[in-house]
């Protein structure tokens, strides 16, 4: 993975250089919830149809309840949300090596929106839209038999992505930058450094 340097040319150099280690982290959140795929919420599908506008990849997913709703200590119920990253397969793997059998077919999807009252209880959470990695072919609206299985949500990634690339008021994170002065680097983990400016005694 390539390094966070430790000056930039520009504010855009400086907002870039955080992309690739955004996408890896993202990446290997990811993979962790694939090793632990056979304790991942999963459910049913009873209802599966292309929404609109066609050709966009977005599909209509109706569920019949979630299973292993339990995270964590076992305190925290799972409940559906947009940018839930889900698998969409013929069959529930007990491993990630299972969804390379010959015959399994399956695709990464994107919850986008959740359909229905949102009041209501998260168990009753089953319907709601998703956009596919892939074109996903459907009769009598329904795939044959698919499992929806839940690996782990990107809202944060996808806030922290967006904003790194929102260059309406650069002003503000030049001033936070100090790029006139001299700035001194404090680092706390491999991806995570307090930068203290020695012009504006600002953190950041």
């Amino acid at each position: 993975m390539e390094n966070i340097p430790e000056s930039f040319y520009s504010v855009e150099h400086y907002l870039r250089s955080y992309e690739i280690p955004l996408l890896e982290e993202t990446r290997e959140q990811l993979s962790s919830s694939m090793d632990i795929i056979s304790r991942a919420p999963f459910a049913e599908m009873v209802g599966f149809f292309e929404a609109k506008p066609q050709g966009t990849l977005l599909y209509d997913v109706n569920i019949d309840y979630w299973r292993n709703r339990f995270r964590g200590s076992g305190n925290e119920h799972y409940k559906t949300l947009p940018g839930d990253i889900v698998i969409l397969t013929s069959a529930k793997p007990e491993n990630v090596s299972d969804l390379q059998r010959v015959g399994w077919t399956w695709t990464f999807a994107v919850v986008t929106t959740i359909r229905g009252d949102e009041t209501e209880d998260a168990a009753t959470y089953t319907s709601f839209t998703v956009k596919a990695q892939k074109e996903i072919e459907i009769s009598d609206g329904l795939q044959k038999s698919l499992t929806v299985i839940s690996l782990t949500n990107i809202t944060t990634s996808k806030r922290i992505w967006n904003a790194l690339h929102m260059f309406g008021n650069l002003n503000i994170i030049k001033e936070i930058l100090c790029t006139d002065s001299v700035v001194r680097y404090i680092y706390i983990t491999s991806r995570r450094r307090i930068c203290v400016c020695l012009a504006c005694n600002i953190l950041f």
